[in-house]
């Protein structure tokens, strides 16, 4: 075990967030001081950040980070550099654009000053970052880590002082210990918003954490004119679809946006009654409503779907329109109206992607590599009764075999599980970067379901990871998943301690198989290894459940499903029994709970299940004839059925395991090839499972289940052809 001090930080802080550059609301407060800090110490930074507010809503920001000297070697060695900065702070709000330079160049610019301390500083405009309430009433908002000290006049304008604290974090629901232990811990300083010198009656409103204040009603003449710019996101991830709609609900993850709409009125006149509305399917139409525009003003809509669940449903990959459309009012008092249609590209039930920032974006820490990290929260479940079964097994083996179990018994007890049900690691895709394999941030790489992990009876590093800290999680444990560059590995945590496994142990053979005590202390010495290491992310599952990164709602599960498929709690503890007769006691780390053993070679088929098999059922009071062929699929089984349906011809494809001579089949393609025309269509989103039986030497049982029919079930047999 390991008692890691330094991974106890507070656990509201992950990608999107960063110094007092960044507006998030994930940033944790500490202490606020009255009085800024006027110089850096070691582990303990300087940040002074000023909003100049313009009076069309704009505003130019400067931040001063200062460090000392040991401080900065320690940031080099980290990785971290000004484009890091510049993407954090443009990610942790988007509801402003990035201005322009006369020359058409970006406005955003960093400057390295070495003096006494060691100081960034950087420029950025921010258009339409002040919002226009109407009728002259303006306000800005303030992010939650500052803490309100006084107002007063300076330089002919009102100014607002704020003390500003903070911890430097590398993602929301992410630790790493590296940002103390490298010099990134902590930061304070101040913060001032200057109001536009128009500007009076100038308030602190405390409740909504903005400062307002009025300028003069502009009248404006001449025609209007309104631009429009419309972005939408890449990819988004079906499985996590709660996570984008956590801003406008929760004020979290700011940077997960689906859409927004750049609006400017470059006309001499005001633009009024802005309504703008969007459309996707699987999600509830969002509409806002802004008063006015006046000349030169820019506002940034975002959206924020609020997805339904059935977006979880298309198990494939799709490409969804987002239709945005939006109408105004002119100053002689005719109607605007406008539209834009863009896509984003719907990733399947287990799809997921490691990193969003676009393609050609520089990479400088593993924060760039998996800024998605977050997201993987979704797809470790809560409260699915598969895995709330498979977890029981666990413990009543490990009390059976040990009464007196530790906790190291239980954790042992998830890996001998997982040995006993077969599940086996298998390599993930990868690309090759300076003779290393790593995982390619732009490849999206299936990553699965936590009892699916057991129903496939593989996975990656990652999907075994996932599936040990659900397992960890129904026993009492609070899990955590440990990413490092091209791999990642449950650690778990019972109190203070912390306890690393290397899942992928599970080999794909007997004589290739780690055992427990392997697995446990090989992760233990990974643990220790990257504690410490700038690239290594620790992803906190309970608290990115509590902002709200929860797993999507399951299929139905039978409570005796497992024993259909072979992996009941009786017919998994006669395969314990018989392992656990070749294993060499010494093996075990406490008790002899480890049942590797040799295990059988082939795929079950020896004994004649293979060949060609007929029969028939009935559909909607129609009688049909079925044809099955049997045939090896690399450790399992593959099942071919076809039958003549009214004027259409149905192949369908399964494939799985072989549990003992019963066979648990999921449906893997299905094909549907009209008799008169020859037109042949693929239905992709046809789900379903065959449970087959041995009835006698001649005769299957077959029971298929149809998930995308709420369950629907069919009976058949199939005899000897």
């Amino acid at each position: 075990m390991i008692h890691l001090s330094l991974l106890r930080l507070p656990a509201h802080s992950c990608f999107g967030t960063l110094l007092g550059l960044v507006f998030s609301s994930a940033v944790v407060t500490t202490a606020v001081r009255a009085q800024a800090p006027k110089e850096p110490r070691d582990f303990a930074a300087v940040n002074e950040t000023v909003i100049d507010i313009a009076a069309n809503g704009d505003v130019a920001e400067q931040v001063r980070y200062s460090v000392t000297d040991s401080d900065a070697r320690r940031m080099n060695l980290s990785g971290i550099g000004g484009s890091y900065f510049k993407r954090l702070l443009g990610a942790s709000r988007a509801d402003w654009a990035e201005g322009r330079k006369a020359d058409g160049s970006e406005s955003y610019s960093l400057k390295r000053q070495e003096g006494q301390f060691y100081t960034f500083e950087l420029n950025i405009a921010e258009r339409g970052a002040a919002q226009n309430r109407g009728g002259g009433n303006w306000e800005f908002k303030v992010p939650p880590n500052a803490e309100f000290v006084t107002d007063n006049q300076g330089e002919g304008r009102a100014v607002y002082h704020f003390a500003y604290s903070g911890n430097i974090l590398p993602a929301e629901g992410c630790r790493s210990a590296a940002t103390v232990a490298r010099g990134l811990g902590s930061f304070s300083g101040r913060y001032r918003v200057l109001l536009p010198k128009e500007a009076t009656g100038g308030q602190w409103d405390v409740g909504r954490r903005v400062v307002k204040y009025k300028l003069p009603v502009v009248q404006g003449a001449g025609q209007t004119r309104l631009e429009a710019q419309v972005e939408s996101r890449e990819v988004v991830m079906s499985t996590a679809y709660k996570i984008y709609s956590l801003f406008p609900n929760k004020n979290k993850f700011p940077d997960q946006w689906v859409a927004r709409t750049v609006f400017t009125n470059p006309s001499d006149n005001v633009i009024r009654g802005l309504k703008v509305t969007y459309k996707m399917r699987h999600a509830d139409d969002v509409t806002r409503n802004y008063p006015e525009l006046i000349p030169g003003q820019t506002i940034v809509d975002v959206y924020y779907p609020s997805f339904r669940p059935d977006l979880v449903t298309d198990v494939s990959r799709n490409v969804l329109p987002i239709d945005v459309a939006w109408t105004w009012t002119n100053a002689d008092g005719s109607k605007g109206e406008d539209s834009a249609t863009r896509s984003t590209t719907i990733e399947g039930r287990n799809g997921f992607v490691f990193s969003d920032l676009k393609a050609g974006t520089g990479l400088e820490i593993l924060a760039d590599d998996f800024s998605n990290a977050p997201m993987l929260a979704a797809w470790v479940s809560t409260n699915d009764p598969a895995i709330k079964q498979m977890a029981g097994t666990a413990q009543d083996f490990a009390a059976k075999l040990n009464p007196n179990m530790s906790v190291e018994d239980k954790l042992a007890w998830i890996y001998n599980t997982m040995v006993v049900c077969d599940v086996q690691y298998k390599l993930p895709a990868t690309t090759t970067l300076n003779g290393a394999q790593v995982f390619d941030r732009k490849t999206v790489q299936n990553v699965y379901m936590p009892r699916e992990v057991f129903e496939n009876k593989s996975g990656t590093c990652i999907d075994l990871a996932i599936a040990f800290a659900a397992m960890a999680f129904e026993l009492g444990f609070t899990p955590h998943l440990m990413l490092i560059p091209g791999h990642c590995f449950p650690v778990i945590q019972s109190g203070s301690n912390y306890f690393g496994i290397e899942a992928t142990m599970l080999a794909s053979s007997g004589a290739n198989r780690g055992t427990w005590r392997q697995a446990y202390e090989t992760g233990m010495k990974e643990l220790q290894e990257h504690m410490n290491s700038p690239n290594a992310l620790l992803i906190d599952l309970k608290a990115l459940w509590a902002d709200g990164v929860a797993p999507p709602q399951l299929e139905k599960w039978d409570s005796d499903m497992w024993e259909r498929k072979g992996m009941g709690r009786a017919q998994l503890w006669q395969r314990l029994q018989a392992l656990q007769n070749n294993v060499d006691p010494n093996l075990a780390p406490t008790g002899g709970n480890n049942p590797v053993g040799p295990r059988a070679t082939g795929n079950g088929l020896e004994d004649g299940l293979t060949g060609k098999w007929v029969g028939g059922s009935s559909a909607g009071g129609k009688t049909y004839a079925i044809e099955g062929e049997l045939a090896p699929a690399g450790r399992g089984v593959r099942l071919t059925l076809s039958a003549q349906l009214d004027n259409a011809v149905v192949v369908e494809t399964y494939e799985g395991p072989v549990n003992g001579g019963n066979l648990t089949l999921t449906l893997r393609t299905r094909t549907v090839t009209d008799s008169v025309t020859k037109e042949v269509r693929t239905d992709n989103r046809a789900k379903a499972e065959l449970f087959v039986r041995r009835e006698s030497s001649t005769v299957l049982v077959v029971e298929r289940v149809r998930r995308d029919r709420n369950g629907d079930r069919e009976t058949f047999r199939l005899s000897r052809a």
